[in-house]
């Protein structure tokens, strides 16, 4: 019986890599809803508040995806973020 070298588990990137292929619809210069909620949050914190154009031009989004994302926040993290008419 030959001693058979133990396989090595991938590093963290090859892992990355691999996870990156398995989303073919995501381009590679889209954020995720992770990282847009992170920069609207990041705005939102100023003295005036931004714009919608602002914010949508901040993370290049549509309005409907903005709307989505504003009401995850508020329903899933509990943001009171309530637009201005």
């Amino acid at each position: 019986m030959q001693n058979r070298p133990k396989p090595v588990p991938p590093h963290r990137s090859e892992w990355s890599a691999t996870l990156i292929a398995l989303r073919p619809w995501r381009r590679d210069d889209q954020m995720s809803q992770f990282e847009r909620v992170y920069k609207i949050d990041r705005l939102l914190p100023g003295r005036v508040p931004p714009t919608k154009q602002r914010i949508l031009e901040a993370i290049e989004v549509s309005e409907p995806t903005l709307r989505r994302d504003l009401e995850y926040m508020r329903s899933w993290l509990g943001a009171s973020v309530t637009p201005d008419r």
